[in-house]
């Protein structure tokens, strides 16, 4: 077309301005999409709780320790009645006694929490320094079961039921140590 018809095509059509339209609301576009969680709002912040709770102000012991403890009370054991926290006992070893984390009399077993810090990560004297425990422990009668901090911090209840019924699911226990 030429020039001269153009401009005659202008003069002939009138022109209407077409109304703009609207932007998109924030969060419709889709750069901003692909940057937001598309769950609910504070998803990201989520942690996990333990069954347990916080220990209370005055707990003499660790939180894997007050995970157990809360799953005997849940069990429905007393304290000192039918089973023991931090019990001493006669000399196992070179000490002058030994401390069991948790010992349960009517069931003759004794539960011992793992650090992942002071047991396995201490070397294999400290791994041999808990073998030999147990097996002095077995000669006085008393079953010795590991329990790891991450299991009791997850399932207390779970874990004390096993190490009851005498099965040992720590890294220990399962050789893998």
């Amino acid at each position: 077309m030429a020039r001269r018809d153009r401009a005659a095509l202008k003069s002939m059509v009138p022109l209407r301005r077409l109304t703009p339209v609207p932007k998109a609301p924030p969060g419709w576009n889709l750069t901003e999409v692909a940057a937001f969680s598309r769950t609910f709002p504070g998803a990201f912040r989520y942690e996990p709780q333990e069954p347990a709770g916080e220990p209370p102000a005055d707990w003499p012991g660790t939180r894997p320790e007050w995970a157990i403890y809360w799953a005997a009370k849940r069990l429905g054991f007393e304290d000192n009645v039918t089973f023991f926290y931090l019990m001493r006992t006669w000399s196992v070893g070179k000490d002058y006694f030994s401390q069991l984390d948790f010992f349960f009399p009517e069931y003759r077993i004794g539960i011992e929490i793992q650090g992942t810090f002071w047991h396995y990560g201490q070397g294999s004297e400290k791994v041999a320094s808990d073998e030999l425990r147990r097996a002095l422990y077995a000669q006085l009668d008393i079953t010795v079961i590991f329990i790891d901090e991450d299991d009791a911090l997850a399932d207390p209840i779970y874990y004390l039921k096993e190490a009851l019924a005498g099965r040992d699911h720590s890294r220990l226990g399962r050789g893998l140590v």
